[in-house]
């Protein structure tokens, strides 16, 4: 799994305001990436960081147990 982050500038109420985009993407053995994870938050804190990759394995847990 690989992690990255964009500042990019984004319109909300009017006004042009600088956002962190994130995203998490992993590479298949056959060598297609896929993205797995992605948010926008006002900062690149560590406090984002944190519940980003926390929602990603929540996400991922509910998939394994809709598997089942």
């Amino acid at each position: 799994m690989w992690l990255d982050a964009k500042q990019v500038k984004v319109r909300e109420r009017g006004r042009v305001m600088s956002k962190a985009l994130v995203v998490a993407y992993a590479v298949h053995e056959s060598g297609v990436r896929e993205v797995i994870g992605l948010d926008i938050g006002e900062v690149e804190s560590g406090a984002f960081w944190v519940e980003f990759l926390r929602s990603l394995r929540s996400a991922s847990c509910s998939k394994r147990l809709r598997r089942t």
